[in-house]
């Protein structure tokens, strides 16, 4: 990550992010063709903090590259969110979106479209109460499917028996 204005009022960064794997089924110090497993999964992203409103925004580019089985597979598509902070940061809300392309040897197997909602209220110090909602649109080979998922959630946040 680069943190290229770090000032009193906002801090901008550019993150990078690449990792990659490779394995093979060898027999005798020869891999086998459609024994090699390749991944390749990377993250272009921008990030926003207007420090006095405590208002995050980011965005990022995501693509994965997976070869296994002699099958090569594509996923990309872009990221976006804000979240923000209020009553002294005991409250947090956020909100986000990503769409992604999924391709097996060049033909497109998958649209997802995600729009996600969460909040997060901090109480008494050491109690958390959290919502989360995401909206799905998959559209999987002309079959086109919507769900809701949603989660609540508490917690407690124990003292350390061991300082």
């Amino acid at each position: 990550m680069y943190t290229f204005q770090k000032s009193e009022t906002r801090n901008q960064r550019l993150s990078l992010l690449a990792s990659y794997q490779q394995s093979a089924d060898e027999q005798g110090g020869i891999s086998l063709p459609g024994n090699v497993s390749r991944f390749v999964n990377t993250a272009l992203g921008y990030g926003l903090t207007l420090i006095p409103q405590n208002i995050n925004f980011t965005t990022s580019l995501n693509g994965t590259y997976n070869y296994a089985g002699m099958v090569k597979s594509y996923t990309v598509g872009p990221m976006a969110g804000v979240t923000a902070g209020f009553f002294n940061k005991t409250l947090s809300c956020g909100f986000s979106t990503s769409y992604n392309v999924s391709m097996t040897d060049g033909e497109v197997q998958g649209k997802v479209l995600n729009l996600r909602a969460n909040a997060a209220y901090r109480f008494w110090k050491k109690h958390n109460l959290t919502g989360n909602v995401v909206w799905q649109n998959r559209i999987i080979k002309e079959k086109k499917t919507n769900g809701i998922t949603s989660i609540v959630a508490y917690s407690y946040s124990f003292q350390a028996i061991f300082d």
